[in-house]
């Protein structure tokens, strides 16, 4: 019997069985369109991480932000709050926090 998760919106989503796992992984290899990752590029993509930043540690806080840059960013899709902190990491580059 399978296992299923419930995600946070309530969605609830079926985990694959060993052999259901197998076969969907067999099919994958099979696409031309899709080959597997090489080590290397599997090795770079976990040392990007989510947000495109080599060794970034995330930092879970709680900002007062003003409605309109935040709904022209949500307005954007998904990624959104990654694109925030691109957009701060590029300010610091050239500013200091006390500029502001």
């Amino acid at each position: 019997m399978s296992k299923t998760i419930t995600t946070r919106d309530g969605r609830t989503l079926r985990i694959p069985t060993k052999k259901e796992a197998e076969h969907i992984h067999a099919a994958a290899l099979l696409d031309p369109d899709c080959p597997p990752l090489t080590e290397a590029e599997a090795k770079k993509i976990n040392r990007i991480g989510r947000s495109g930043y080599p060794n970034l540690r995330l930092l879970q806080d709680a900002a007062l932000l003003d409605a309109e840059p935040v709904k022209a960013f949500r307005a954007t899709g998904t990624g959104w709050e990654s694109r925030i902190v691109r957009v701060l990491h590029d300010w610091l580059q050239t500013h200091s926090p006390m500029d502001a």
